[in-house]
Protein backbone atom coordinates (compact mmCIF):
# COMPACT_ATOMS: atom_id res chain seq x y z
CA UNK A 1 0.00 0.00 0.00
CA UNK A 2 1.94 3.36 -1.16
CA UNK A 3 0.45 6.42 1.23
CA UNK A 4 1.53 9.79 0.05
CA UNK A 5 2.40 11.03 3.21
CA UNK A 6 2.79 14.69 2.56
CA UNK A 7 -1.19 14.66 1.29
CA UNK A 8 -2.73 12.72 4.57
CA UNK A 9 -3.84 15.14 6.92
CA UNK A 10 -4.97 15.65 10.34
CA UNK A 11 -8.39 16.76 8.75
CA UNK A 12 -8.85 14.09 6.87
CA UNK A 13 -8.83 11.94 9.64
CA UNK A 14 -10.82 13.94 12.33
CA UNK A 15 -13.07 13.78 8.99
CA UNK A 16 -12.96 10.35 9.26
CA UNK A 17 -13.34 9.87 13.29
CA UNK A 18 -16.71 12.26 13.16
CA UNK A 19 -18.11 10.42 10.81
CA UNK A 20 -17.77 6.92 12.70
CA UNK A 21 -18.88 8.37 15.82
CA UNK A 22 -22.30 10.13 13.91
CA UNK A 23 -22.70 7.40 11.41
CA UNK A 24 -23.89 9.88 9.20
CA UNK A 25 -21.75 12.37 7.02
CA UNK A 26 -24.35 15.26 7.14
CA UNK A 27 -24.55 14.72 11.44
CA UNK A 28 -20.31 15.07 11.14
CA UNK A 29 -20.35 17.99 9.20
CA UNK A 30 -22.99 19.40 11.85
CA UNK A 31 -20.84 18.51 14.88
CA UNK A 32 -16.93 20.00 12.90
CA UNK A 33 -19.15 23.27 11.52
CA UNK A 34 -18.68 22.55 7.95
CA UNK A 35 -21.14 21.48 4.83
CA UNK A 36 -21.55 18.18 3.82
CA UNK A 37 -19.78 17.50 0.65
CA UNK A 38 -16.61 19.49 2.84
CA UNK A 39 -16.63 15.54 4.85
CA UNK A 40 -17.71 13.69 1.51
CA UNK A 41 -15.32 15.10 -0.73
CA UNK A 42 -12.19 14.95 2.48
CA UNK A 43 -13.06 11.27 2.92
CA UNK A 44 -13.20 10.23 -0.93
CA UNK A 45 -9.93 11.50 -0.75
CA UNK A 46 -8.60 9.69 2.54
CA UNK A 47 -10.10 6.71 0.99
CA UNK A 48 -8.09 7.05 -2.48
CA UNK A 49 -4.91 7.77 -0.01
CA UNK A 50 -4.97 5.03 1.50
CA UNK A 51 -6.25 2.39 -1.07
CA UNK A 52 -8.91 0.96 1.30
CA UNK A 53 -13.11 1.75 1.22
CA UNK A 54 -13.70 3.36 4.84
CA UNK A 55 -17.23 3.45 4.91
CA UNK A 56 -20.44 1.74 2.97
CA UNK A 57 -22.72 4.20 1.89
CA UNK A 58 -26.06 3.65 2.71
CA UNK A 59 -28.72 6.72 1.10
CA UNK A 60 -31.55 6.24 3.40
CA UNK A 61 -29.67 4.87 6.48
CA UNK A 62 -26.65 6.93 6.93
CA UNK A 63 -23.13 4.91 6.24
CA UNK A 64 -21.07 2.22 8.40
CA UNK A 65 -17.76 1.23 8.92
CA UNK A 66 -16.11 -1.67 6.52
CA UNK A 67 -13.45 -4.04 8.17
CA UNK A 68 -10.76 -2.05 6.92
CA UNK A 69 -12.54 1.05 8.39
CA UNK A 70 -12.79 -0.62 11.94
CA UNK A 71 -9.37 -1.58 11.86
CA UNK A 72 -7.93 1.97 10.71
CA UNK A 73 -10.12 3.98 13.09
CA UNK A 74 -8.49 3.57 16.44
CA UNK A 75 -5.21 4.66 14.63
CA UNK A 76 -6.85 7.38 13.65
CA UNK A 77 -7.81 8.19 16.91
CA UNK A 78 -4.88 7.97 18.20
CA UNK A 79 -2.91 9.90 15.63
CA UNK A 80 -5.62 12.44 16.43
CA UNK A 81 -5.20 12.81 20.24
CA UNK A 82 -1.37 12.73 19.75
CA UNK A 83 -1.38 16.25 17.50
CA UNK A 84 -3.87 17.61 20.14
CA UNK A 85 -1.41 16.71 22.98
CA UNK A 86 1.59 18.34 20.85
CA UNK A 87 -0.77 21.47 20.45
CA UNK A 88 -1.36 21.34 24.06
CA UNK A 89 2.10 20.78 25.31
CA UNK A 90 3.64 23.75 22.80
CA UNK A 91 1.36 26.64 24.42
CA UNK A 92 2.32 25.49 27.78
CA UNK A 93 6.11 25.78 26.77
CA UNK A 94 4.77 29.17 25.38
CA UNK A 95 3.11 30.20 28.92
CA UNK A 96 4.86 28.04 31.49
CA UNK A 97 8.16 27.55 32.37
CA UNK A 98 8.98 24.01 32.12
CA UNK A 99 10.86 21.68 29.81
CA UNK A 100 14.65 22.43 29.41
CA UNK A 101 17.23 24.84 28.49
CA UNK A 102 20.28 24.67 27.14
CA UNK A 103 22.78 27.49 28.18
CA UNK A 104 26.56 28.44 26.67
CA UNK A 105 28.46 30.53 28.85
CA UNK A 106 31.50 32.13 28.23
CA UNK A 107 33.89 30.14 30.79
CA UNK A 108 35.19 33.84 33.10
CA UNK A 109 31.43 34.73 32.99
CA UNK A 110 30.33 31.25 34.42
CA UNK A 111 31.32 31.71 37.93
CA UNK A 112 29.32 35.10 37.95
CA UNK A 113 26.12 33.63 36.21
CA UNK A 114 26.09 30.23 36.83
CA UNK A 115 25.80 29.21 40.48
CA UNK A 116 23.29 32.09 41.01
CA UNK A 117 21.11 31.18 38.33
CA UNK A 118 21.25 27.48 38.64
CA UNK A 119 20.11 28.22 42.26
CA UNK A 120 17.60 30.64 41.33
CA UNK A 121 15.97 28.37 39.00
CA UNK A 122 15.83 25.47 40.97
CA UNK A 123 14.17 26.78 43.88
CA UNK A 124 11.48 29.06 42.13
CA UNK A 125 10.88 26.65 38.35
CA UNK A 126 11.46 23.22 39.21
CA UNK A 127 9.91 22.35 36.87
CA UNK A 128 12.60 23.20 34.44
CA UNK A 129 15.51 21.77 33.85
CA UNK A 130 19.06 24.02 33.02
CA UNK A 131 22.15 22.66 31.29
CA UNK A 132 24.91 24.64 31.03
CA UNK A 133 27.77 24.28 28.28
CA UNK A 134 31.07 26.53 29.35
CA UNK A 135 33.21 27.21 26.33
CA UNK A 136 34.38 30.06 24.04
CA UNK A 137 32.49 31.52 20.82
CA UNK A 138 34.22 28.90 19.03
CA UNK A 139 31.91 26.07 20.78
CA UNK A 140 29.08 27.57 21.68
CA UNK A 141 27.91 29.46 18.30
CA UNK A 142 27.82 26.36 16.31
CA UNK A 143 25.44 24.83 18.94
CA UNK A 144 23.28 27.74 18.57
CA UNK A 145 22.81 27.87 15.07
CA UNK A 146 22.13 24.35 15.18
CA UNK A 147 19.57 24.53 18.14
CA UNK A 148 21.90 22.69 20.03
CA UNK A 149 21.33 25.62 22.62
CA UNK A 150 19.03 27.91 23.43
CA UNK A 151 21.30 30.76 24.13
CA UNK A 152 24.42 31.78 25.82
CA UNK A 153 26.03 34.49 28.20
CA UNK A 154 28.66 35.60 26.87
CA UNK A 155 30.63 39.19 25.45
CA UNK A 156 29.08 40.91 22.50
CA UNK A 157 31.47 42.67 20.55
CA UNK A 158 32.54 39.70 17.65
CA UNK A 159 29.09 38.14 17.25
CA UNK A 160 27.54 37.53 13.94
CA UNK A 161 25.14 40.10 13.24
CA UNK A 162 22.31 38.04 12.79
CA UNK A 163 22.24 36.98 16.23
CA UNK A 164 19.70 38.70 18.53
CA UNK A 165 21.74 40.09 21.96
CA UNK A 166 20.31 41.52 25.08
CA UNK A 167 22.84 43.26 26.52
CA UNK A 168 23.10 43.20 29.80
CA UNK A 169 25.84 45.47 31.13
CA UNK A 170 28.74 47.46 29.56
CA UNK A 171 32.34 47.71 31.11
CA UNK A 172 35.53 49.70 31.21
CA UNK A 173 38.38 47.35 31.16
CA UNK A 174 41.26 48.32 33.58
CA UNK A 175 44.60 47.46 34.21
CA UNK A 176 45.97 44.56 37.21
CA UNK A 177 49.12 44.47 38.47
CA UNK A 178 51.05 43.17 41.62
CA UNK A 179 50.63 44.76 44.93
CA UNK A 180 53.89 45.14 45.06
CA UNK A 181 54.19 47.21 41.31
CA UNK A 182 55.58 50.88 41.85
CA UNK A 183 52.54 51.53 40.07
CA UNK A 184 50.17 49.83 42.66
CA UNK A 185 49.19 52.95 45.11
CA UNK A 186 48.12 55.17 42.07
CA UNK A 187 44.59 54.77 42.57
CA UNK A 188 44.06 54.89 38.15
CA UNK A 189 46.48 54.84 35.45
CA UNK A 190 47.60 55.73 31.57
CA UNK A 191 48.10 52.68 29.28
CA UNK A 192 51.17 54.44 28.45
CA UNK A 193 52.81 54.36 30.98
CA UNK A 194 52.57 50.53 31.55
CA UNK A 195 52.84 49.87 27.71
CA UNK A 196 56.01 48.88 27.76
CA UNK A 197 56.19 46.82 30.60
CA UNK A 198 55.72 42.78 30.00
CA UNK A 199 51.55 41.84 29.17
CA UNK A 200 50.51 38.73 30.02
CA UNK A 201 47.50 38.17 27.75
CA UNK A 202 43.82 36.30 28.64
CA UNK A 203 44.27 34.63 25.62
CA UNK A 204 40.46 33.62 24.39
CA UNK A 205 37.68 34.79 21.65
CA UNK A 206 36.86 37.35 21.91
CA UNK A 207 38.86 37.90 24.60
CA UNK A 208 42.37 38.35 23.09
CA UNK A 209 40.72 40.73 19.77
CA UNK A 210 39.36 43.00 22.41
CA UNK A 211 41.93 43.10 24.71
CA UNK A 212 44.32 44.04 21.52
CA UNK A 213 41.98 46.38 20.28
CA UNK A 214 42.36 48.67 23.47
CA UNK A 215 46.00 49.01 22.62
CA UNK A 216 45.43 49.88 18.87
CA UNK A 217 43.11 52.33 20.15
CA UNK A 218 45.80 54.32 21.90
CA UNK A 219 48.44 53.72 19.40
CA UNK A 220 50.50 51.33 21.80
CA UNK A 221 51.92 48.21 20.94
CA UNK A 222 52.08 45.62 24.25
CA UNK A 223 55.03 43.67 24.35
CA UNK A 224 53.16 40.49 25.06
CA UNK A 225 55.20 38.16 27.35
CA UNK A 226 52.59 35.59 28.26
CA UNK A 227 49.55 34.34 26.96
CA UNK A 228 46.99 32.21 29.26
CA UNK A 229 43.27 31.12 28.28
CA UNK A 230 42.65 30.68 32.28
CA UNK A 231 41.69 34.07 34.33
CA UNK A 232 43.24 32.70 37.28
CA UNK A 233 46.58 31.70 35.41
CA UNK A 234 46.47 35.22 34.27
CA UNK A 235 46.08 36.58 37.81
CA UNK A 236 48.45 34.13 39.50
CA UNK A 237 51.32 35.74 36.70
CA UNK A 238 49.92 39.21 37.78
CA UNK A 239 50.12 38.44 41.43
CA UNK A 240 54.45 36.96 41.30
CA UNK A 241 55.41 40.17 39.63
CA UNK A 242 55.48 38.74 35.99
CA UNK A 243 54.26 41.46 34.19
CA UNK A 244 50.51 43.15 34.10
CA UNK A 245 47.22 42.77 32.44
CA UNK A 246 44.33 43.89 31.42
CA UNK A 247 40.84 42.66 32.50
CA UNK A 248 37.24 43.73 31.94
CA UNK A 249 36.31 43.51 35.97
CA UNK A 250 37.62 41.87 39.01
CA UNK A 251 36.08 39.16 41.37
CA UNK A 252 35.36 40.10 45.39
CA UNK A 253 39.07 38.92 46.73
CA UNK A 254 42.03 40.58 45.37
CA UNK A 255 44.28 37.55 46.28
CA UNK A 256 44.78 34.91 43.63
CA UNK A 257 45.26 31.29 44.24
CA UNK A 258 48.36 31.26 46.08
CA UNK A 259 47.23 34.31 47.99
CA UNK A 260 49.02 36.99 46.68
CA UNK A 261 47.78 40.26 46.34
CA UNK A 262 46.68 41.91 43.02
CA UNK A 263 45.60 45.77 42.63
CA UNK A 264 42.75 46.77 39.89
CA UNK A 265 43.93 50.26 38.47
CA UNK A 266 41.28 52.29 36.06
CA UNK A 267 42.58 53.37 32.86
CA UNK A 268 42.82 57.07 32.47
CA UNK A 269 42.04 57.08 28.49
CA UNK A 270 39.06 56.24 26.82
CA UNK A 271 38.58 52.93 25.70
CA UNK A 272 36.35 50.47 24.59
CA UNK A 273 34.13 49.31 26.65
CA UNK A 274 32.82 45.59 26.66
CA UNK A 275 29.53 43.90 26.37
CA UNK A 276 28.04 41.28 28.16
CA UNK A 277 24.99 40.38 26.97
CA UNK A 278 22.67 36.60 26.25
CA UNK A 279 22.78 35.89 22.56
CA UNK A 280 20.49 33.51 20.66
CA UNK A 281 19.01 32.90 17.32
CA UNK A 282 15.75 34.98 16.68
CA UNK A 283 12.61 33.45 17.65
CA UNK A 284 9.52 35.27 16.68
CA UNK A 285 7.82 33.17 19.77
CA UNK A 286 10.46 32.44 22.18
CA UNK A 287 9.45 30.21 25.17
CA UNK A 288 8.17 31.09 28.81
CA UNK A 289 11.72 29.13 29.31
CA UNK A 290 13.51 31.48 27.50
CA UNK A 291 12.04 33.94 29.11
CA UNK A 292 12.76 33.07 32.50
CA UNK A 293 16.33 32.52 31.68
CA UNK A 294 16.62 36.10 30.20
CA UNK A 295 15.09 37.40 33.13
CA UNK A 296 17.27 35.95 35.66
CA UNK A 297 20.45 36.55 33.89
CA UNK A 298 19.11 40.43 33.41
CA UNK A 299 18.24 40.13 37.60
CA UNK A 300 21.93 38.96 38.25
CA UNK A 301 23.83 41.70 35.90
CA UNK A 302 21.60 44.24 38.10
CA UNK A 303 23.61 43.41 41.48
CA UNK A 304 26.66 43.53 39.41
CA UNK A 305 29.89 46.06 40.84
CA UNK A 306 31.65 46.54 37.30
CA UNK A 307 33.55 49.63 37.81
CA UNK A 308 32.87 51.91 34.63
CA UNK A 309 29.27 49.89 34.27
CA UNK A 310 26.79 51.54 31.60
CA UNK A 311 23.76 49.72 30.84
CA UNK A 312 22.43 48.72 27.40
CA UNK A 313 19.20 49.30 25.97
CA UNK A 314 17.01 46.69 27.22
CA UNK A 315 19.03 46.56 30.44
CA UNK A 316 17.21 45.68 33.82
CA UNK A 317 20.02 47.28 35.74
CA UNK A 318 20.19 48.56 39.14
CA UNK A 319 22.51 50.98 40.07
CA UNK A 320 20.73 51.04 43.46
CA UNK A 321 20.93 47.56 44.83
CA UNK A 322 23.05 46.82 48.01
CA UNK A 323 24.29 43.90 48.01
CA UNK A 324 26.42 43.88 44.62
CA UNK A 325 28.82 41.36 43.37
CA UNK A 326 32.13 41.81 41.43
CA UNK A 327 32.46 39.82 38.52
CA UNK A 328 35.79 38.52 36.26
CA UNK A 329 36.02 38.55 32.80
Amino acid sequence: MNIKHASLTLRQLSYFVAAADCGSILEAARRLGVTQPTVSSALVKLESLLGVQLFIRHHAKGIALTRMGRTLLPDARTLIGQAIAIEEQAKTLLSEPIGSIVLGCYPSLAPLFVPALVDHIRNKYPLLSLTVIEGTEDKFLPLLETGEADMAICYGDCLPPHLFRLVLCRANPHVIVSAHHPLANRGQISLGEIASEPFILLDTMPGRRYFMSIFQALNLEPEIAYRSETFEVVRGLVGRGVGYSILVSYPQSHRTYEGLDVVCLPIVEETPKASICIARVPSSCPTRAVAVVQDSCRSIAGNLLIPGNARGPHDNFDRKAENRVKISI
